[in-house]
């Protein structure tokens, strides 16, 4: 398999991003979907490419604040079907150690300076190379009007095109080898 994109959701927000990623990296790649629990070590250790994101809460991965983000009655909203699925931060410890497989890091966040709002996809990278992943790309990450959402005007779009990009830029690598 030479792509998989692995993500963590809660309101859907998350997903949609990956879902678009997705989208971008079939340019050139074929490309499967998963939340975290669906993305045993198994299937991780089989891609030649590896995507990952999260939404980012508190400056994390919201693993750690998960139970009072959702006892605030101001983020009620339907769940993304996904959101049971478990979380990025258990699952990247999971993860046993790979030599040179490629890999990018996404997140959804606030629309602000990334010193007051943090970046789950910066961690994710820190994680992963510790793991010996190579990043492809700089971490990156997609815009939310709310905790709950909505993703921002454009952003799914964007994201598409990054997948796109990653796509280039992996078989360009992988070629040139």
């Amino acid at each position: 398999m030479p792509a998989l994109v692995v993500f963590e959701s809660r309101y859907a927000n998350t997903h949609a991003v990956a879902a678009a990623i997705a989208d971008g990296l079939r340019s050139q790649l074929s490309v499967d979907v998963a939340p975290v629990a669906d993305a045993p070590w198994e299937r991780v250790a089989a891609a030649e490419l590896l995507v990952v994101g999260g939404p980012t809460h508190a400056h994390v991965p919201w693993t750690g604040t998960r139970r009072a983000v959702l006892t605030d009655e101001r983020h009620r909203r339907d769940p993304d079907p996904a959101a049971d699925a478990g979380s990025l931060r258990d699952w990247l410890g999971s993860l046993g150690r790979v030599a040179g497989t490629a890999t990018a890091t996404f997140d959804t966040r606030f629309r602000k300076p990334l010193l007051l709002t943090g970046s789950a996809a910066h961690g994710t990278a820190r994680r992963l190379r510790r793991r010996g992943f190579v990043l492809l790309d700089e971490p990156a990450s997609f815009f939310v009007g709310d905790v709950a959402g909505p993703l921002l005007s454009g952003e799914a779009h964007r994201a598409m095109v990054w997948g796109r990009a990653l796509a280039d830029r992996h078989v360009r690598i992988r070629f040139a080898a």
